[in-house]
């Protein structure tokens, strides 16, 4: 489990509290990576999130990537000492990429 999937998890609990105790809220949000290649299937899912426990949630957009440890792990593998390429980053690394 990688830390977007941690961080889903955590979300949708945190959205059933606030469909249970405060619907009206909307103050209730998170930002997302624009430049993850996942990021049209994270919106997807966010927004089925949301119409699942009927609320509205914030949404902000972000530039910014991250490489972090999936990143680290796709790029070179589970083993820091080889210096092959297990799969594509998960980011966009070049932004013609994605903006298309």
């Amino acid at each position: 489990m990688d830390r977007l999937e941690l961080s889903l998890d955590l979300f949708d609990a945190l959205a059933t509290r606030v469909a249970l105790y405060q619907p009206q809220w909307r103050g209730f949000g998170l930002a997302l990576q624009s430049y993850q290649t996942r990021a049209l299937e994270l919106i997807v899912h966010i927004a089925a999130m949301a119409r699942r426990h009927k609320i509205k949630l914030m949404c902000r957009l972000v530039k910014g990537a991250y490489w972090d440890a999936e990143v680290i792990r796709d790029v070179i593998g589970t083993s820091l000492l080889t210096s092959s390429a297990v799969g594509a980053p998960p980011t966009w690394v070049c932004p013609q990429t994605s903006q298309t």
